[in-house]
């Protein structure tokens, strides 16, 4: 994994790295010290903010916030809205695989336009989508 340098954060492996509440949580700690070790550019979207929040907003858990920014900015991670470019990519990600959630054909379309030569997810089913490389937490 030392020949990769962009890596993309899936929301799934933020959760459980961050609130130590998953089955998945020192998997995911792993995998993060290592990719901090070897001096990985992290890049999340504006789409990962939202659906890591959700819950934190819903039970009024200001630190689980906190934490998220603490850790986004910490590891000076690069956030990337959604553009028209990454919307078409996204729709012809779903048109090539209409299976696809809206939000993850935007995830990876915003990984792809970004030269991710990771993305860091739990959902096996992206990996259809042969364009990028993939670290599934749960097949570690």
């Amino acid at each position: 994994m030392t020949d990769y340098n962009r890596v993309f954060l899936d929301t799934a492996p933020l959760i459980y790295f961050l609130d130590e509440a998953s089955i998945y949580h020192e998997k995911a700690k792993e995998t993060f010290s290592m990719l901090v070790e070897n001096r990985n550019k992290f890049i999340l979207s504006t789409i990962t903010c939202m659906e890591y929040m959700v819950l934190p907003y819903r039970l009024s858990d200001e630190n689980a916030i906190q934490r998220f920014w603490d850790f986004v900015f910490g590891c000076d991670i690069q956030i990337i809205s959604v553009s028209k470019d990454i919307a078409i990519t996204a729709a012809q990600i779903r048109a090539e695989l209409p299976s696809f959630k809206v939000m993850d054909a935007l995830q990876l379309s915003i990984a792809k336009k970004c030269n991710c030569q990771i993305f860091l997810t739990n959902d096996k089913q992206l990996k259809q989508f042969a364009t990028l490389n993939y670290i599934v937490i749960s097949e570690l």
